[in-house]
């Protein structure tokens, strides 16, 4: 579901297709950033599903406290870079 979301994204928003003329390019790549999470973290508990029957479970859970960590990281970045 995430990679088509992401996919969705990127071909409404490529030469402004399908969004608004007011969004920014800065918020327009910061939700492409963030859409990115889903399918990253989706994949590695496949991988770690392959690995171990509970891998899923330990790669689930620790990506996701990385997938906050990077939603928090990227949502302060565009407010150092205004400042």
């Amino acid at each position: 579901m995430g990679i088509f979301s992401t996919a969705t994204w990127i071909y409404a928003t490529q030469n402004r297709r399908l969004v608004d003329a007011k969004i920014s390019d800065d918020e327009i790549r910061h939700i492409r950033q963030e859409s990115y999470i889903e399918p990253i973290v989706s994949l590695l508990a496949v991988g770690g599903a392959l690995i171990a029957p509970w891998g899923w479970t330990a790669t689930l859970s620790v990506g996701l406290l990385f997938a906050y960590l990077i939603y928090f990281a990227l949502k302060r970045s565009p407010e150092k870079s205004s400042q």
